[in-house]
Order: structure tokens, then C-alpha cells, then sequence
């Protein structure tokens, strides 16, 4: 009898530590997403968003965070297309033309008729360039430089690498074109 009270401490307090980790997993700050700051951006050019300097810093940390015990909602999503063995972009270069992109926002990035790939942005190692299908080759395709974004956006997030480089493809939200990035 002497050791029943003890023992009722001991549950009690097994019970409070295992209603603990779920605290902790409501109390994470959602991860941060190089397709959503290009949409902030794209949104309002001219409001308060982070440097391309500063979204890099962001990626990689939000690269390397141990996210094991959050579920990603955009895990059915479909997934851009990355090529490790194509000449991938520097990063730092990849994310400066992206904010370009999205900061000229509903302007026109367009791939012209009887063109199949057009150029959108070159910085420094990297190249934004958007593509038609082989059959629409004498039909222009015109989508919103903040789509072009946005879908570059999402090749960042799913293609960015260990070694601060990034190759990938994505079709645009409306499907005008597959946009590249190498």
C-alpha cells in the first residue's frame, strides 16, 4: 500500500510528458517556400519582402530543418521536373531573376509564334526560359511574368540542391508553357 502513491505520481506524470511533442509540433513557424515569396512579391512589387540574398538564406535553412513530424500539404502535388545532369544555375542567380520576374508582375512573358523557346531572364549563371509543346509552334503562348515566377518559384522548392545549385522545369498554372531554369 505504501508504494501506491509513488506509483500514481510516476503515471501522472508519464501522462503529461507524452501530451508534450504535440505542443511542440502545433508551435512550429511554417517552412519557408521560394514559390510563396515569389507570389508575395508578385502580389505587391513595390511591399516589404526579402532580398534575394535573404530568401537563399531562408531556403537553405528551411532545406536543412528537420521537418519529419510536419506533413507537407502540397505532398500530392504534382512535381517539377529536375535535371541533375543538365547545366544547373548558381542559386544566388536563379533567385535574382526570379524576383525580377515576379516584381514586373502581370506583364506579359510570352513565347512568340513560329518560336519554340524563348529567353525570359539571364543573371549571371542562370536562365529563365520557357518552352512550347513541338505541335503549337506558329501559336503564340502568353502567360503573366508572376506565373513565370511563381512556377520558377516551385522548381526552387523542389529542385534546389546541397551545392547552392538548381536545374528544373515546370508547366506554368495555366499550361502555356514549361518554364526551365539551368
Amino acid at each position: 500500500m505504501r508504494f501506491l502513491l509513488p506509483i500514481a505520481a510516476i503515471l501522472a506524470t508519464t501522462q503529461a510528458v507524452a501530451v508534450k511533442p504535440d505542443l511542440i509540433v502545433e508551435a512550429r513557424a511554417p517552412s519557408f517556400s521560394f514559390e510563396q515569396w515569389a507570389r508575395d512579391i508578385a502580389a505587391n512589387p513595390d511591399g516589404q519582402h526579402l532580398s534575394p540574398a535573404e530568401a537563399l538564406a531562408a531556403g537553405h535553412v528551411a532545406a536543412t530543418a528537420d521537418n519529419s513530424l510536419e506533413l507537407d500539404p502540397r505532398s500530392l502535388e504534382k512535381r517539377a521536373r529536375c535535371h541533375p545532369t543538365s547545366r544547373p544555375a548558381k542559386a544566388p542567380d536563379a533567385v535574382t531573376c526570379i524576383q525580377y520576374l515576379a516584381s514586373i508582375g502581370s506583364r506579359a512573358c510570352t513565347v512568340t509564334a513560329n518560336q519554340f523557346t524563348q529567353i525570359f531572364r539571364r543573371c549571371g549563371s542562370a536562365t529563365i526560359s520557357a518552352t512550347k509543346a513541338g505541335d503549337q509552334g506558329g501559336i503564340a503562348k502568353t502567360d503573366s511574368c508572376a506565373n513565370a515566377a511563381i512556377t520558377c518559384g516551385k522548381i526552387m522548392d523542389q529542385c534546389f540542391r546541397a551545392d547552392n545549385t538548381v536545374a528544373g522545369s515546370q508547366m506554368t498554372v495555366n499550361g502555356a508553357y514549361q518554364i526551365n531554369i539551368n
